[in-house]
């Protein structure tokens, strides 16, 4: 039984930081994305706060 939309994270592209989740590594290729340098570092900043947050230490 397949259901439309969902699929399992084994066919998934593999996380380059796993303990930070899928999430994180959907923004940083946004960010990575981006053309405008300014607007690229911001988001760059902004992720990391996110990890802070997520994996404190």
């Amino acid at each position: 039984m397949e259901i439309k939309g969902l699929d399992y994270n084994t066919q998934r592209e593999p996380l380059m930081m796993p303990e930070y989740g899928r999430e994180i590594q959907k923004m940083v290729d946004y960010a990575v994305s981006l053309a405008d340098r300014a607007e690229r570092q911001a988001c760059a900043e902004a992720i990391v706060r996110m990890m802070a947050t997520k994996v404190p230490q």
